[in-house]
């Protein structure tokens, strides 16, 4: 790998999978891209969530983890993280995704397994979902 050859990393989606008055499940899709000429493997992809109040303030919601990945030599893997959300702000959060459009915020660093050592890459992403209500309608 050249010194700054980098993976692409891309957060391409978020996909609400279920709310009950305890949790909130979601999958956070990630798209890496390899700089390698031959597979790779990652070693951990992590990350924290968090909802985008309307004034701009992040409160955390949540954290996805997954290791031991493949990744196929130039070629974009998806990788989908399943993450259950549970703490106070998961209330605001799932009216507004039910009612009106929720903001989430997802930071987070993707390690690969270079055998000797494991670079880190940082990523970061926020997107609008429209509200169950509002997709309803459409």
């Amino acid at each position: 790998m050249k010194a700054n050859a980098a993976p692409e990393i891309e957060v391409t989606d978020f996909f609400f999978n279920g709310i009950n008055p305890q949790n909130m499940d979601l999958t956070v899709r990630i798209s890496v891209k390899s700089p390698l000429l031959t597979g790779a493997s990652i070693k951990k992809v992590c990350f924290d969530i968090y909802r985008v109040e309307e004034d701009g303030h992040e409160e955390y919601i949540g954290h996805g983890e997954k290791s031991g990945i493949k990744l196929e030599a130039g070629t974009e893997n998806r990788i989908d993280i399943p993450v259950t959300l549970k703490n106070r702000s998961l209330l605001y959060a799932a009216a507004d995704f039910l009612a009106a459009d929720i903001t989430i915020s997802v930071k987070g660093s993707l390690f690969l397994d270079l055998k000797i050592f494991a670079p880190e890459f940082k990523f970061e992403k926020k997107k609008t979902v429209k509200g169950l209500f509002k997709r309803l309608s459409e």
